[in-house]
């Protein structure tokens, strides 16, 4: 029995990971600032393709989602607390991202 290739994450997968790892990285930075904008952020990247490598529960990819969706729900100490874990989470995806190919590019499936 042959085994399916992963499928590799579109350009807009990219993008919205990338949207994430910015609005992340802003938070990381001032931890209790308004947080909506992190939890929709990492609503929407839930819902993109992983690099291959990466599409295996525990994945800084699904870590980095799981604490974008609760940030906003933390209180004030778990937030100053957790705001390096954010910033590592939101470095390891970009750097994960960057040693991929970017996504694949096919007009008849990306437009």
């Amino acid at each position: 029995m042959s085994r399916r290739r992963p499928p590799e994450p579109s350009s807009e997968d990219i993008r919205k990971w990338k949207t994430l790892i910015g609005v992340a990285q802003r938070q990381a930075l001032a931890p209790l600032s308004y947080a909506g904008d992190l939890g929709k952020r990492a609503k929407s990247a839930a819902k993109a393709v992983m690099p291959p490598a990466h599409q295996v529960r525990g994945s800084v990819f699904a870590r980095l989602v799981e604490l974008g969706k609760v940030w906003a729900g933390l209180d004030r100490d778990q937030r100053v607390r957790r705001a390096d874990e954010l910033a590592g989470l939101a470095d390891a995806v970009e750097q994960a991202l960057s040693e991929g190919h970017g996504g694949r590019s096919r007009a008849d499936l990306d437009g």
